[in-house]
């Protein structure tokens, strides 16, 4: 499979102002400390699925997200997932936060989808939880929860950067690690992530693929530690 990075000009896997009383949010999500960015600009794809791309000002950016300025109405709701170049990299974020400027222009607190999915996943495989899985036969899955949130921040990001080998791998370790501690039902959506990856599918295919992977990576492990206490 092809290394090229997704961010390129193809939808296909290359396998084949002050704030007015109108604040939408009830506070800014970002936890993290933010940064003046080096970066001035940021294309953020029509969130109206047109295909007319946003040049949006770059406010400030944290590890966990980025600030940015869009000239008129916002057009995107709270919760919303957008999509975004940034460094020439495809990225995906939650708008988190939205408010309106004196002067008519709008501003997006957005999260970075792979620091979202990694915080998901602490809150599932909360170390609180796993001491209590102390059995033998518990223990594959104790230590497959302990790696969750890495693995699946790690596995998001490698999709977004374009690196279809790495991200295969990743898919059939997780598989491998899953079945090791009963969440056999992993195998078909591994499955199917591959086969997208190896079929050269559209990208938004693909991240949908490994959008129901990661979603029932989450809720079966959920379900395993509830049911293992």
């Amino acid at each position: 499979m092809s290394l090229t990075n997704s961010a390129e000009t193809t939808d296909r896997c290359p396998a084949d102002g002050q704030a007015t009383d109108q604040h939408i949010a009830d506070h800014e999500m970002r936890e993290s400390v933010r940064f003046a960015s080096t970066l001035r600009e940021i294309v953020v794809r029509d969130p109206s699925g047109n295909d007319n791309d946003i040049v949006a000002a770059v406010l400030d950016e944290s590890f966990g997200g980025i600030g940015i300025s869009v000239s008129g109405p916002s057009g995107v709701e709270l919760g919303q997932e957008i999509e975004l170049t940034y460094n020439g990299v495809r990225m995906w974020a939650k708008v988190q936060n939205i408010l309106t400027t004196e002067q008519g222009d709008s501003r997006w607190g957005l999260a970075w989808k792979a620091v979202g999915i990694a915080a998901r996943a602490r809150i599932v495989c909360d170390p609180t939880r796993l001491k209590q899985l102390s059995e033998p036969a518990q223990r594959n899955l104790a230590r497959f929860a302990d790696m969750l949130p890495g693995g699946l921040y790690m596995m998001w990001n490698l999709f977004e950067h374009g690196k279809w080998r790495e991200l295969d791998e990743a898919a059939a370790r997780l598989a491998q690690s899953g079945r090791r501690c009963g969440l056999t039902s992993l195998l078909q959506p591994v499955d199917s992530l591959r086969k997208a990856m190896r079929a050269g599918v559209r990208l938004d295919e693909l991240r949908q693929k490994l959008d129901d992977l990661l979603e029932h990576c989450l809720e079966g492990t959920e379900t395993l530690i509830a049911a293992s206490r």
